[in-house]
């Protein structure tokens, strides 16, 4: 159920009501848990949502685990996402501010999610990330995470889709970003990435001591991705795939991490 007011407020994006937001996630449920579900996470105890949003992930998660933590760095976001799970009784669901100081505090998981957050961290915050997440996850927690891939932004610069939105001005800075994220196998923490190219991905989780369970070539096959990169979009067919989809275990052997 989604609470009546959330019709006549805006406090996500300007312009759009905030139930908007939530009838998004409750349309994509199925897919959601069908991406979960192949992702191992049905049998995890305590997971953490990075970048939660108002929590549509951690709906799912809630029916299968004991505790989820939701982090955002939104306010409004976690407002309105705890507002909802305790009309709809998802009791199990912790939301928090996404603070260096509500990271240390989180308990041991064995689950950890960030989706459609990459492209928002500069290089040096991705790596802070891996380091909490290595230290965050028992031995054999999983991570599943996604970036954007540097064919989104190529379709972008070939079709002119971004031109209404960020002016012809910024087909350059597009046209940087693709050409740095096809290139880049190894991150440098001291630049900024929108997008990324597999292998920097993998070389850096590698770094931190998390293994590759499952490639992005892998979750190419799934239906449900490909399904969630379409109803985000507005139901709009793509020519190439707009993100990369990645799981990770954390082991304590490996590349040992900085």
């Amino acid at each position: 159920m989604i609470p009546p007011e959330f019709r006549t407020t805006s406090r996500l994006s300007p312009g759009t009501e905030d139930a908007f937001f939530f009838e998004r996630y409750l349309s994509q449920l199925e897919l959601m848990r069908e991406v979960l579900e192949v992702s191992g996470f049905r049998h995890r105890r305590h997971v953490v949502d990075v970048g939660a949003h108002i929590g549509g992930w951690s709906w799912v998660l809630s029916q299968w685990c004991e505790q989820v933590n939701a982090l955002d760095v939104s306010e409004a976001a976690l407002e309105l996402g705890d507002r909802f799970a305790q009309l709809n009784s998802l009791d199990n669901i912790v939301f928090r501010r996404m603070t260096p100081a509500a990271a240390a505090a989180l308990p041991p998981a064995d689950g950890m999610l960030c989706l459609v957050t990459f492209q928002v961290m500069r290089a040096g915050e991705l790596e802070t990330f891996f380091a909490s997440a290595r230290r965050i996850l028992v031995p054999g927690g999983r991570l599943l995470c996604n970036s954007v891939t540097p064919w989104m932004v190529l379709e972008w610069l070939l079709t002119g889709s971004r031109i209404r939105l960020d002016g012809w001005r910024f087909q350059l800075v597009w046209a940087r970003d693709c050409l740095r994220g096809l290139l880049t196998r190894r991150i440098d923490p001291t630049r900024a990435y929108y997008c990324l190219r597999p292998a920097a991905v993998i070389d850096l989780a590698s770094r931190y001591s998390f293994r590759l369970v499952r490639a992005p070539r892998w979750y190419r096959g799934i239906r449900a991705t490909r399904a969630l990169e379409i109803s985000n979009a507005g139901d709009m067919s793509h020519r190439f795939r707009h993100y990369d989809w990645y799981l990770f275990e954390w082991t304590r052997e490996g590349g040992g991490g900085p």
